[in-house]
């Protein structure tokens, strides 16, 4: 009698535990955006400039409808290069300011411009430092928000006069 009554036992205690169960618990989206910003130089090696390319990257699983990101320039009186730049420089400030959106989740977004420095003939770094300002749904994860890059002002002597001075990043 055991022995039948084991198999019923087994099939009652399966189905209560199916009926039971709960199923795991997943994390509900977070709310707002969530903007990585990227920065690269290249440096040119004709004058005392660099190529920045400034990115944002929407990780959120929502669109960005805007975002602004505000690039810090070494103050040694930057000018743009560019015709119609994507990112204005602000000479009072040495900043750039470029603005991205709209950006789908998962999207990346990128702006570059050319920039040269007034440097003086000598061995020297030019820091940037870009930053995210403002985003529409506001960004909710500020770890990512900025990025840094670091160029270095080198010589190369050619054997001619006079010796060439130009950006490595």
């Amino acid at each position: 009698m055991i022995a039948l009554l084991r198999p019923i036992l087994v099939v009652v205690l399966t189905g209560l535990l199916g009926i039971l169960s709960v199923a795991p618990a997943t994390a509900a989206p977070r709310a707002g955006a969530d903007l990585s910003v990227g920065l690269d130089a290249v440096g040119v090696r004709l004058l005392s400039g660099a190529r920045y390319t400034i990115s944002v990257t929407n990780r959120a699983q929502q669109a960005v409808s805007s975002a602004t990101v505000v690039v810090q320039l070494d103050p040694r009186s930057p000018w743009v290069v560019d015709q119609q730049p994507p990112c204005p420089l602000d000479p009072a400030t040495d900043t750039l300011t470029c603005t991205f959106g709209p950006l789908a989740a998962g999207a990346t977004s990128s702006r570059t411009t050319w920039v040269v420095f007034d440097l003086p003939r000598a061995s020297t770094e030019v820091h940037a430092t870009a930053t995210l300002v403002a985003s529409t749904p506001p960004d909710t994860n500020a770890a990512n928000n900025s990025d840094s890059v670091v160029c270095h002002h080198v010589m190369d002597d050619m054997g001619f006069p006079p010796p060439l001075w130009y950006l490595v990043c």
